[in-house]
């Protein structure tokens, strides 16, 4: 399964079985033209870290709680993907969004 996270600044991160990247919106692409989300990279991660991100993706797709509908200031979107489809989820400030957004940080920043 390979997990898709744009955060409420539109940066996005990718995890895969092996990898964390992270591909930040750059300020020409910002809306107020002065917004930076950093330098882009990408990481390798541990099968455990892996497991970690992606029972906590699947929590949070599976809560009624903590969606919406539109795409609106200060939601993120969470995308899982496999072999078979690809669920995407509009999600609100939330104890779990800001658990995921913490984890991302952290295991991209080692």
């Amino acid at each position: 399964m390979k997990l898709l996270y744009s955060d409420q600044n539109n940066n996005v991160y990718v995890v895969t079985s092996s990898e964390l990247s992270y591909d930040p919106v750059t300020e020409l692409e910002s809306s107020s033209g002065t917004y930076s989300g950093g330098e882009p990279y990408k990481v390798s991660i541990e099968a455990s870290e892996y497991e970690e991100i992606v029972r906590l993706a699947r929590e949070i797709a599976g809560s009624p709680d903590g969606k919406s509908d539109k795409r609106e200031m200060l939601t993120s979107v969470l995308t899982l993907v496999d072999d078979q489809k690809e669920s995407a989820f509009i999600l609100k400030r939330s104890e779990m969004r800001t658990k995921l957004e913490a984890m991302l940080k952290e295991y991209g920043n080692q």
